[in-house]
């Protein structure tokens, strides 16, 4: 997760809701297809252990109502939150695959972005085109970003320039610092 710098997190208040160690608890998995991980899906959402759960890959196409123009090869957000949470906005990104949301608790905002980038499309238009999303955000408000980038990276050395350039300029910190799976491909969770 990658969330912007100068949110001290302490601040943030969950006291009025019912959270376990007053701590938002997001999950996030690429499913690589809804179809052949029904169960394994259902099991992780009726544990309830989750406040905020993300798949990604869930790979529908229009034979499946509200689909959008997915296909059975890859790609697709999904966003499940908890209804005791205090959804105040919404928008789904027509030219990236992206979900943003804002969250209140108590009297606080939070935004958060959660994206995929296939591993077949262009890095820098991606990181642009969410950079741009972010930049129209109220950026007082405390921003989380996270998902599935698809970045090849050696973290024993630097981060991929497009990524740092993207952190920085964003004044995000990143919170992942070692592949989260082999090949050295990033899935990220940065905040703001």
């Amino acid at each position: 997760m990658i969330f912007r710098k100068y949110v001290n997190l302490s601040d943030l208040k969950y006291s009025k809701l019912r959270f376990k160690n007053n701590k938002l608890k997001v999950f996030r998995l690429n499913i690589n297809s809804i179809l052949g991980n029904i169960f394994e899906m259902n099991e992780i959402l009726n544990s309830r252990m989750f406040d905020i759960v993300c798949f990604s890959e869930f790979k529908l196409d229009q034979t499946i109502p509200k689909s959008l123009d997915r296909n059975r090869h890859g790609g697709g957000l999904l966003v499940f939150i908890k209804n005791s949470l205090k959804v105040t906005r919404t928008f789904l990104h027509d030219a990236t695959e992206l979900v943003y949301f804002q969250l209140k608790l108590h009297d606080q905002c939070l935004n958060f972005v959660y994206c995929y980038r296939s591993p077949k499309s262009n890095e820098t238009q991606f990181l642009d085109d969410t950079e741009d999303f972010i930049q129209s955000l109220n950026l007082n408000d405390p921003l989380f970003v996270f998902g599935d980038l698809n970045l090849n990276c050696d973290v024993s050395k630097k981060l991929n320039n497009n990524f740092k350039n993207f952190i920085d300029n964003n004044d995000l910190v990143n919170f992942i610092y070692q592949p989260t799976r082999e090949e050295s491909i990033f899935a990220i969770r940065i905040s703001h």
